[in-house]
């Protein structure tokens, strides 16, 4: 092959691999690339066509579990200098994110609002349930969510007068979201002949919840990645030139296309499969969703959370022991499988010290009940 062929629909849907578009695609232009670049989200179309035409086996989603997949959301837009006191008194401040927590119903919710540059055209808060069964998605009028707003957050003011009559209505009859599971693709890059490939990114390539805030960071990473691969293997995509002349045909590539592409596809399929595993352990319990012994899962993530603080104060990397992947994630200097290596290491070096710790304590105590037989026998 000497490039793709993609058909652009009207809908916008592209088909490769010189599928027929047929006479329903009036309209319909076809385009020559030497490179694809699937971003194209989640339910990736470009990652389902070159499963077709890649080896058997690559390109396969792999889906983690994970306690915050499956939890609900959706967006009410709040007006500028929110209150966050039944009075008035306490205002909102764009450079600050809240978390409020409800207090007067059950199950609980939570609506957070991330730190903005400026409120002047308000902000948005995010209400996060459980999947299933909770009273919020069954109120589907304006009156019905004014009711249970105050209801489940009677210490802030959430009514028609402070949100607006018109929001309230489009945040009832909102269906919201919900996050997926962890999923990354097997492969993130192909090459089906001389300089023609294809790659995934972003989404396509990689979907998590967003409790480690690693979407758009992951996603920028794939992009700088595949931008220094391709300068590394001095690859250019020239323009077409006039019909006639020497100069490189439209859709085609110069340079190492290959060697960049295999460079790119074995570095982000390794930060891909370790990020969704970082996302298992990372902070899933932020969103107070009910879940099978979820209090004693949600209390456990906070033992080993602080655990491996304490353990990383005192003794530090130098001993093996990292903080807990949530705080790791905020360093723009490690790499998602760095962070997975030093994770692993903290969670070896935890049990080795366990079982030194009992294995001593086991030594000490046998010695003392020895110690109390002899005295025994003595008396």
């Amino acid at each position: 092959a000497s490039s793709w062929a993609i058909t652009i629909v009207p809908e916008g849907r592209a088909r490769s691999g010189g599928e027929s578009s047929g006479g329903a695609d009036a309209g319909a232009s076809t385009l020559s690339a030497a490179l694809v670049v699937g971003a194209d989200g989640i339910d990736s179309r470009v990652r389902e066509a070159l499963a077709r035409v890649a080896p058997p086996g690559a390109f396969e989603t792999v889906s983690r579990p994970c306690a915050s997949a499956g939890v609900r959301y959706k967006g009410l837009r709040l007006p500028r200098q929110f209150p966050l006191s039944t009075d008035g008194t306490s205002l909102a401040e764009p450079q600050i994110g809240y978390s409020v927590r409800s207090a007067g119903s059950k199950p609980a919710a939570r609506l957070t609002m991330l730190p903005v540059r400026s409120d002047a055209e308000g902000r948005t808060a995010t209400l996060f349930t459980s999947s299933t069964g909770h009273p919020v998605w069954e109120q589907r009028s304006r009156e019905a969510m004014e009711s249970y707003l105050a209801q489940a957050f009677p210490h802030v003011r959430l009514d028609a007068e402070t949100v607006g009559e018109e929001e309230l209505a489009r945040f009832a009859e909102s269906r919201g979201g919900s996050f997926p599971r962890p999923q990354h693709c097997t492969h993130a890059a192909l090459t089906v002949g001389e300089g023609v490939g294809a790659v995934l990114a972003g989404d396509a390539l990689h979907a998590f919840p967003p409790d480690l805030a690693q979407g758009v960071n992951s996603g920028l990473q794939d992009v700088s990645s595949l931008a220094a691969c391709l300068d590394a293997s001095g690859v250019a995509f020239p323009e077409g030139s006039a019909e006639g002349s020497s100069a490189s045909a439209p859709g085609s590539a110069i340079g190492c296309l290959g060697q960049a592409l295999a460079t790119y596809g074995c570095e982000r399929s390794r930060e891909s499969a370790a990020l969704t595993r970082l996302v298992q352990v990372g902070c899933p319990w932020q969103y107070s969703q009910k879940a099978l012994l979820g209090g004693l899962r949600r209390a456990l993530w906070s033992v080993n959370y602080f655990i491996r603080l304490q353990l990383f104060t005192l003794l530090g990397p130098r001993f093996g022991f990292y903080p807990q992947v949530f705080l790791q994630v905020q360093s723009p200097d490690l790499r998602y499988s760095d962070i997975l290596r030093n994770a692993n290491t903290t969670t070896r070096n935890i049990l080795l010290l366990v079982t030194l710790v009992g294995a001593a304590a086991g030594l000490v105590a046998s010695k003392i009940v020895a110690g109390m037989a002899r005295c025994a026998l003595a008396a």
